[in-house]
């Protein structure tokens, strides 16, 4: 089966209400069909909408692998809702986030994810500086089967895929590497 391409259109405005709504219902079509379609989102409000659709396509678990699970990204309340209704699907859903950098203060999906309903179904693992240098990447990844991949942790510029397996097997497989030795230099430190 060939791969399709969907890029965002560089000159065509983002910010009204109304393309991003058109960018909303977009997302959610391509996440129903969830066969590979690559769709390609350059700013933190088409992020926003691609996180969102990963919790509503995903059923049982929610891999981040962020700098600091970015407010204008994370914070907004489509993805808190989304996150939410995640949660309350299953009583087995759960999300587990590495951050690079100290969680922001006053996060709002930090606040709603850790409440006393929740917070035994969510991790948060800080990695150590040593382990950040050796790779470039963020990325989110639903049911080991959903992605949104930026090659550059420097910028919102990510490859979306819904459907693709092997691909999100990958992710899955080095998010849980890295968390591993996370959690095991974390603990040296504090011991």
């Amino acid at each position: 089966m060939p791969t399709t391409l969907v890029k965002s259109d560089p000159t065509r405005p983002i910010s009204t209400d109304e393309s991003l709504e058109q960018y909303r219902e977009f997302v959610a079509n391509v996440a129903a069909r969830a066969d590979a379609t690559v769709i390609l989102n350059r700013d933190h409000m088409h992020a926003s909408v691609v996180v969102a659709q990963l919790f509503a396509a995903s059923n049982h678990e929610m891999i981040f692998l962020t700098g600091n699970l970015n407010s204008a990204v994370y914070g907004g309340p489509d993805v808190v809702g989304a996150a939410l209704e995640f949660l309350r699907r299953s009583p087995n859903a759960r999300i587990r986030v590495l951050h690079e950098l100290p969680l922001e203060m006053h996060n709002e999906l930090v606040s709603a994810i850790c409440s006393d309903d929740f917070k035994s179904r969510v991790s948060f693992t800080q990695v150590p500086t040593h382990l950040v240098e050796g790779y470039n990447c963020h990325f989110a990844v639903g049911d080991a089967v959903n992605l949104r991949f930026e090659e550059s942790r420097d910028a919102f510029e990510a490859m979306v895929r819904f459907g693709d397996h092997a691909n999100a097997r990958k992710l899955v497989d080095f998010f849980d590497f890295l968390e591993r030795k996370a959690k095991a230099l974390n603990l040296n430190l504090a011991g």
